[in-house]
């Protein structure tokens, strides 16, 4: 997939802004606060239809305005999206002469590294599984309907446990039957994207780094991967006074999390900021990997403020590492050897 041009009116920080980009690697760079990453997330919309910072209405320049608009040129077709306050649909996507809503099935491959991806390793674990949904639900249509009826019969089932009614035996029996035919599918997602991961993880790492090392992501579920309807009803029901007594759910894949393991460490206790970085970085491409499989395309590539707190070393192998993926990154500094740069 190729982007070739992108146009941004009333997007963020721009008014009117045209920019074009190179088919492999094209860098961005200014000081903080000239609208680097604005421009990134203009591409990532353009592609998924949603941004990874707000919702569509907060993207809407500063002003006495009601709409933004983006227009690109993609594999050298033409492709539009457009959000107006009070419209209906607020957000279009036009393509092909057709004007519609923004569906699933028009999002393209984009794979993204941002800098509050290093929260991954030291933040909380919602944020973890959070990364995990974000990458199912690009590379499966059916985990976005599972997760969201899962998180509505868990929200229900939370309800009812804090009302303490009298046929509260009765509800909990619905919700927890409910609660483990989804619980049981998030969970086998998940472990077989952790797998297709791991099979990646440590071969990107050493690209990487110039060294080869052991790296992996393991995941720790208090449901389960092989864990069947039954025996999740079971769980649920032997946990089921705590619950009463909490209000809440403590059984499921809402209390799942990740770590990577570097050199068999937690790389949360032993792991430096570059090779955090690296992991996180490796992460991404084996995610790129997974998205070309299932896409049947390469993914753009967006990397917004990679580089720092890489040596030299990592900084080359890295740009090496894309082979023939489109990137578009941004930076403070000028890099040589790179043949399209834009300077905000």
């Amino acid at each position: 997939m190729y982007l070739s041009e992108v146009t941004l009116k009333n997007f963020r920080s721009y008014k009117d802004a045209h920019f074009s980009f190179d088919k492999s690697l094209t860098l961005i760079t200014g000081k903080n606060g000239t609208g680097k990453t604005n421009l990134l997330e203009a591409v990532y919309v353009l592609l998924q239809g949603t941004s990874f910072r707000v919702g569509d209405r907060n993207m809407i320049r500063d002003g006495d305005i009601d709409w933004w608009r983006l227009d690109g040129l993609i594999n050298h077709e033409p492709r539009q999206v457009r959000y107006q306050v009070n419209h209906h649909p607020p957000k279009q996507i036009i393509e092909r002469q057709t004007t519609k809503r923004f569906m699933y099935t028009d999002r393209l491959p984009v794979v993204l590294f941002e800098p509050t991806d290093l929260q991954l390793i030291h933040g909380s674990p919602s944020r973890r599984r959070d990364s995990l949904d974000v990458m199912l639900v690009a590379l499966s249509s059916s985990y976005k309907t599972t997760l969201g009826r899962y998180e509505r019969a868990l929200t229900q089932r939370n309800n009812a446990l804090k009302k303490s009614s009298v046929n509260l035996e009765d509800q909990l029996f619905s919700w927890d039957i409910l609660l483990s035919e989804y619980g049981v599918e998030i969970s086998r997602a998940r472990a077989q994207l952790i797998t297709q991961l791991n099979e990646r993880l440590a071969g990107f790492y050493g690209e990487i780094a110039g060294e080869s090392v052991e790296l992996s992501v393991r995941y720790s579920s208090n449901a389960g991967s092989d864990t069947d309807v039954t025996q999740y009803i079971s769980h649920l029901h032997a946990k089921r006074q705590l619950d009463m007594l909490r209000g809440t759910t403590s059984y499921g894949p809402h209390r799942d999390d990740f770590s990577f393991e570097l050199r068999s460490n937690d790389a949360r206790l032993t792991a430096s900021r570059g090779e955090v970085r690296t992991i996180l970085l490796s992460l991404k491409l084996a995610y790129a990997a997974l998205m070309e499989k299932t896409y049947e395309q390469k993914p753009l590539i967006l990397l917004d403020d990679v580089l720092s707190e890489l040596d030299t070393v990592r900084q080359t192998n890295l740009l090496s590492c894309f082979g023939d993926h489109q990137v578009i990154m941004t930076d403070t500094k000028s890099i040589s050897g790179i043949k399209k740069s834009i300077k905000l």
